[in-house]
């Protein structure tokens, strides 16, 4: 009976220890990211964010929807920045790169080709590969919201030269805080 007691408190702080390890991020993890991620803006001003990547390897495919309140922001412009993208020689396939300031996002969808040309960067330095300039148009906090998730938009995620979504990848978003300049 005393050895059953033990075996069971020894399975008790086995299933402790592993639960606390996966609760805990794990350093390095991919991540798409606003840059920068707050940023104060007066009512009509134009500015650039940028859509950013860090911690990437062995990657060829990149989709992102980006959601913002269209009541104080507005797209004005799309750009992208291929100078992470094409670093291994690739060429950038432009799948989708679109805004609706009715419904308030911007979907990226962007690919590398051929696979073989696929992107690292583990320095832990955001990599753009985007550029949306807004126009703020009324005072208040507008977030801006980054998904990847592929369950909600079969066009999201980060995939790797062997076309598999690359898991784990971590989203962080930033709000624009919006004067009126009075």
């Amino acid at each position: 009976m005393r050895k059953l007691v033990l075996l069971f408190i020894v399975l008790g702080l086995i299933v402790v220890s592993c639960s606390k390890k996966s609760a805990e991020p794990e350093e390095n993890s991919p991540a798409v990211l606003i840059s920068p991620s707050s940023y104060s803006a007066v009512v009509g001003e134009v500015f650039d964010i940028e859509i950013a990547l860090r911690y990437v390897e062995d990657l060829v495919g990149v989709g992102v929807r980006l959601n913002f309140d269209s009541e104080k922001l507005e797209v004005v412009e799309l750009g992208r920045e291929d100078d992470f993208l094409t670093s291994n020689s690739g060429a950038v396939n432009q799948l989708t790169f679109t805004s609706d300031n009715d419904e308030g996002y911007v979907k990226l969808v962007l690919g590398i080709l051929p696979a073989s040309a696929s992107v690292s960067d583990m320095s832990g330095n955001a990599r753009g590969i985007g550029k949306i300039t807004f126009r703020a148009l009324s005072p208040g906090t507008a977030e801006l919201l980054l998904s990847v998730d592929n369950a909600s938009d079969s066009d999201l995620g980060l995939y790797n030269s062997s076309a598999e979504l690359i898991p784990d990848v971590e989203t962080e978003s930033g709000n624009i805080t919006i004067s009126s300049g009075r």
